[in-house]
């Protein structure tokens, strides 16, 4: 059983309610990848059905070591899944399918990547919302609890949403429903109001630093590197100690450069082999430090260049600023950030990326902050 690392407000809201038998019928746990939303749904259920929990699940029993092999009678994981490929037998699938999500159950921190068996959009459909709904109806005699965790529930179709829906109305006892969510904007209005909405908080960075020297052996200045670069998020931080970090994140200076300095060319020939790679993590990674990149050069050209998460690369920053007064760094987050979204949409990439560089580009003389004049 994964350990759920900081959020002490969740747990004591969560540990209170059920002490007192208050708690909500349905939970909507919601906040940026990698807080620990699908391990602490993941928890409760546990506690809700293990034999001795003092006071959470004791991971040992019988009850637990169901849940995580995904064989409890009382406990259903509904994920995002790709469609079946019409060439791919059912039996075959299936396997692909419950791999994927036996590996989320160890570690929910971690993304489920369904490459390269399954290639579309993962989505909730309507079979799996109508499947949960009859195993709801069904008597298992094993225990008070039935729980149901329906992770990226903003994945959901419109007709999954709304059979979910009608399920929330018209609770059954003793069910205990929790949605999580990485984008609650995207979740109908009418769910949300029937679930009890939890936000998870940032993950202090002692604590991923921690983890980090623990679960991937990294040294203290590593740990304490990748944790500032991982804004809060257990996720992001495995993800760069998972990568060739130095690598990509030159290839986002490099990405930048050539935005700022109009290289369509390059931008081109990066954005077309992208394509062929089919490896969108990978670009949104690059993006995602491109991000912290942008925040540290307004930072520096505010004059706090000091708390830089990128301070190993302080005199490109300020040779980037200096080249560039007027930069717009500003703007340049949320253009990355609206990139990134793009392609978790599954955007074309190549478009996705020339359209990020041209707009990139106008951004080196848009800036109100002039480097030179405000530190």
């Amino acid at each position: 059983m994964t350990a759920v690392y900081g959020q002490d407000r969740v747990k004591q809201i969560l540990d209170r309610s059920i002490r007192r038998n208050r708690h909500a019928h349905a939970y909507l746990f919601h906040g940026q990848a990698g807080l620990g939303k699908d391990t602490m749904a993941v928890a409760l259920a546990m506690r809700l059905l293990c034999r001795q929990p003092d006071p959470w699940a004791c991971g040992s029993c019988s009850e637990c070591r169901r849940v995580m092999a995904l064989e409890h009678p009382s406990f259903t994981l509904v994920h995002p899944v790709p469609s079946r490929p019409q060439s791919m037998k059912i039996g075959q699938y299936d396997e692909i399918i419950r791999g994927r999500l036996l590996s989320r159950m160890q570690n929910p921190y971690l993304p489920v990547d369904f490459h390269p068996e399954l290639t579309t959009p993962p989505a909730i459909g309507i079979d799996q919302v109508r499947d949960m709904k009859k195993s709801v109806m069904l008597k298992t005699g094993e225990s008070e609890h039935r729980v149901f965790i329906v992770s990226r529930a903003e994945q959901m179709s419109l007709a999954a949403a709304n059979s979910l829906l009608k399920l929330l109305e018209e609770p059954p006892p003793r069910t205990l429903l929790v949605l999580t969510s990485n984008a609650p904007g995207l979740i109908l209005d009418t769910i949300k109001s029937r679930c009890q909405n939890i936000r998870f908080d940032r993950i202090p960075r002692d604590i991923i630093a921690g983890v980090l020297q623990s679960e991937r052996s990294l040294d203290s200045e590593k740990a304490g590197f990748f944790s500032r670069m991982a804004g809060g998020s257990l996720q992001r931080a495995f993800e760069l100690a998972g990568e060739d970090f130095s690598v990509i994140r030159d290839q986002a200076l490099a990405f930048f450069r050539q935005s700022l300095d109009s290289d369509a060319a390059a931008v081109l020939d990066y954005a077309a082999e992208a394509g062929r790679a089919k490896n969108r993590q990978q670009v949104i990674t690059m993006l995602q430090l491109l991000r912290v990149i942008l925040r540290d050069l307004l930072q520096t050209g505010l004059g706090f260049g000091d708390k830089a998460t990128n301070s190993d690369r302080s005199e490109l920053l300020t040779s980037l600023l200096v080249s560039y007064p007027r930069l717009d760094a500003e703007t340049g987050i949320t253009l990355v950030s609206e990139a990134i979204d793009y392609i978790g949409k599954n955007v074309y990439l190549p478009l996705v990326l020339t359209t990020l560089s041209n707009r990139l580009g106008q951004c080196k003389e848009t800036g109100t902050v002039v480097y030179g004049k405000n530190t």
